[in-house]
């Protein structure tokens, strides 16, 4: 029986993950700190940013999936890259010094580590100019695992996927501040204000497409020493996510639209205010950015070598909004 290590497994992808995992007959080790062990999952008690506590982690592992990292940092932070680096970078290096003996080990990044880049087409090839702290810490980050292959041998695969949703996402887990739940509350209230024209195109994937992805990166010696963009087979427009949201609910499409030129200096206010007396934005200008921006991936390689079929937006979107009635939550 092969085992697997996953860190981050009681994150969105990661309890995904741990689940196929298992159905697929691995045995699994998971890194936690508020966890038990279980018949099927033994826990390690642990944290990557603590060298101490991973020695050994990895003895009898074949694979590590490595999700656990940091994509926001706390309110009032003073130098958020600081943090991002301590948990991301620093953190996969603390990791990857106990990944001797393992068999392939996937890390997964994020397209956010090419930074935002605007109306082009983007691969695996493709040169990216990160600048948010986020986007900088996962960039250096896959240079690290980079790197720990050249010196090892020990194949890596690097996952880089786009916004995923999905059944089990309830938390504010997208960097633009609304976690699609939100979206979808205030889509059937008829109150989602979208920012600009709304024809910009987003990048969006099903948290199953995520995992299928995965799996097939530690079954296919393609995936070896290769990075995969994992997003849909295109971007949707904020209009078609947002109108299609509501045609699942049934209700009319939302008309409530906010100017850049109006939505910019609302920002800069809430961050002023956040400095002053520590509110939480509901506007930043990176979430403005973020979500007003027209990105583009290019997944043909992802296709061809990991065979991966990513259920679309609709699909997706019905499935998870089913899920978030059934809990209760929408």
């Amino acid at each position: 029986m092969k085992t697997a290590l996953v860190t981050g497994a009681t994150g969105f992808i990661g309890r995904h993950l741990v689940k196929e995992l298992l159905k697929q007959g691995y045995k699994i080790k998971v890194l936690a700190r508020n966890l038990k062990s279980t018949e099927d999952i033994e826990v390690i008690k642990g944290d990557i940013t603590n060298p101490n506590s991973l020695k050994g982690i990895t003895t009898g592992v074949d694979y590590v999936f490595h999700l656990a990292a940091l994509t926001n940092t706390p309110q009032g932070t003073r130098n958020p890259y600081a943090l991002f680096r301590k948990i991301n970078v620093q953190g996969t290096v603390n990791l990857l010094k106990e990944c001797k003996d393992i068999k392939k080990f996937v890390y997964f990044s994020s397209v956010d580590a090419l930074g935002i880049i605007q109306n082009e087409v983007l691969d695996e090839r493709s040169i990216g100019n990160p600048t948010e702290p986020y986007e900088i810490s996962k960039y250096e980050s896959e240079l690290e695992v980079k790197k720990f292959q050249e010196e090892t041998g020990i194949p890596v695969t690097i996952m880089r996927p786009a916004m995923v949703y999905g059944e089990g996402e309830v938390a504010d887990a997208m960097k633009i501040n609304v976690a699609v739940l939100q979206m979808c509350k205030m889509v059937k209230k008829f109150m989602f204000p979208i920012i600009g024209s709304g024809k910009n195109k987003l990048p969006f994937t099903h948290v199953n497409n995520i995992v299928q992805a995965s799996i097939s990166a530690i079954k296919t010696k393609d995936a070896e020493g290769q990075t995969y963009m994992l997003a849909d087979e295109r971007s949707y427009s904020l209009n078609e996510v947002v109108k299609t949201i509501a045609n699942i609910e049934r209700v009319r499409f939302p008309s409530i639209r906010i100017p850049k030129i109006i939505a910019y200096p609302a920002a800069i206010f809430f961050e002023i205010l956040n400095k002053i007396i520590g509110i939480n934005p509901p506007l930043t200008r990176s979430g403005i950015s973020y979500i007003t921006s027209n990105r583009l991936f290019n997944i043909k390689k992802a296709k061809k070598e990991l065979n991966y079929k990513p259920i679309d937006l609709k699909e997706g979107l019905k499935r998870t909004i089913e899920w978030y009635k059934f809990k209760g939550y929408l």
